[in-house]
């Protein structure tokens, strides 16, 4: 009899669920090099950059959300596992940097920051966790999520002036 643990140990089990929660599928295709990713990065403003890509994050988060805060605290008591989670966490701020880099080549950050800085904002601003809370826990509609999340997000990305939908 074949069992879930012949597809591996419980973090390799874990580590597979959670790709597949995440990308909505099997292919090994990184988040955002997917469709929705790509789209927001080639919106014509910033702030259209960041809604989208919001947008986008939303979505995976309402999915895959609950799974995340699981992978995350089991992270607590397994090394291995907390070893995947420190992994994931890597490619979530690589995935955020992304943003930060497409909206940096349209228009310049507040004064004083840079991609890192911003990036880390970023990232400190809407974990996996934040969205889920948004969506499952409080019950808030999508739109509303989205659009807090962004005008957040805008808030910490650009200058006072560049806010504003072109």
């Amino acid at each position: 009899m074949e069992t879930v643990y012949a597809q591996g140990s419980e973090a390799a089990l874990l580590m597979s669920s959670v790709d597949r929660a995440l990308t909505g599928d099997d292919e090994d295709v990184p988040l955002t090099d997917r469709a929705a990713f790509r789209s927001a990065l080639d919106e014509s403003s910033p702030a259209a950059m960041i809604e989208s890509f919001v947008g986008a994050l939303t979505l995976v988060a309402d999915r895959a959300g609950g799974l995340l805060i699981a992978f995350e605290d089991a992270a607590g008591s397994d090394a291995a596992i907390a070893e995947l989670w420190a992994a994931a966490e890597q490619r979530l701020r690589v995935d955020y940097r992304r943003l930060v880099v497409a909206v940096t080549a349209a228009g310049p950050l507040p004064a004083g920051w840079d991609v890192e800085t911003a990036t880390d904002a970023m990232w400190a601003t809407f974990p996996p966790r934040l969205a889920h809370t948004l969506v499952r826990s409080l019950a808030w509609p999508r739109e509303r999520t989205v659009a807090w999340v962004s005008t957040t997000v805008t808030a910490l990305l650009l200058p006072t002036d560049d806010r504003k939908h072109e």
